[in-house]
């Protein structure tokens, strides 16, 4: 939507029936060919105040709201470097992906992608708490 081709951002999409968590697995699997349950996911928005726990980008003006998930696996690293560049996404809706590997700590010198910036800090802090 934004035009902008080269735009650094997570897995996310949309919600066509069903749950969010099912949702974020089902993106996980097209955007990073990787499979994951949703038992695997970790709620990183379930702390948020509220009953439905979920992040409005414009209350007021638009109803899109958003759950953010944690999928952690652990790789070689022969199979990470696997990841980087690779081509991905459903070629009939139009996604044309392709994977970025950066370290957590450097996310932010990559993107202007503002769920990005939410993920990392609701991460963070899921972090602080879980250690």
């Amino acid at each position: 939507a934004t035009g902008a081709y080269e735009l650094v951002e997570l897995p996310a999409g949309m919600i066509d029936g069903g749950a969010f968590v099912g949702a974020a697995a089902r993106e996980l699997a097209e955007e990073l060919g990787v499979t994951f349950s949703e038992g695997d996911l970790i709620d990183l928005t379930a702390s948020l105040p509220g009953n439905d726990h979920e992040i409005y980008f414009s209350p007021g003006l638009l109803d899109e709201k958003a759950r953010f998930y944690l999928a952690q696996i652990t790789v070689s690293p022969d199979e990470l470097t696997k990841f980087q560049g690779k081509a991905t996404g459903l070629l009939e809706e139009g996604e044309q992906i392709k994977l970025w590997v950066v370290l957590v700590s450097e996310v932010q010198k990559h993107t202007r992608d503002g769920k990005t910036f939410i993920a990392l800090y609701l991460y963070n802090h899921w972090q602080r708490r879980n250690g």
